[in-house]
């Protein structure tokens, strides 16, 4: 069964070596430019855990997948272009979602688990939430 919670320091080197991974499928399935070899850099998956919105997705076996969880706004987001938000409310963002391609479900776990913990403040989103395969 997956499960989620927040990255931890000590937990960098893996976080990279799937962040590796999933570069290299980029690159094999035609996509070289988005992130090649260099995109996320360490320094900002440092600073998702120090910042606490970095999350692993893992099973009894280890951590299989990393992603960050954003609330609120983001400098990104503040312009559309020939558009518009559908109105002010509350949002958050999925940024730098990778896997290790070992199991199935990193994505569809990731989304439900930001579904589920986006701005409650009765469920605190580093809380562990299990999601099945």
């Amino acid at each position: 069964m997956l499960q989620i919670r927040k990255a931890s320091p000590d937990e960098l080197g893996r976080l990279m070596e799937i962040y590796r991974t999933a570069q290299d499928l980029m690159i094999e399935t035609g996509n070289p430019n988005q992130w090649g070899h260099f995109n996320p850099p360490e320094e900002r998956i440092r600073e998702d855990i120090r910042t606490g919105v970095s999350h692993v997705v893992f099973d009894e076996d280890g951590i299989h997948g990393v992603f960050a969880m954003c609330e609120g706004e983001g400098p990104t987001y503040q312009y559309i272009e020939n558009g518009s938000w559908l109105n002010d409310d509350p949002y958050i963002t999925v940024h730098r979602i990778a896997s290790d391609q070992q199991v199935h479900g990193i994505f569809n776990c990731a989304i439900g688990y930001c579904k589920a913990s986006a701005f409650r403040p009765s469920k605190s989103a580093s809380q562990i939430q299990e999601m099945s395969r």
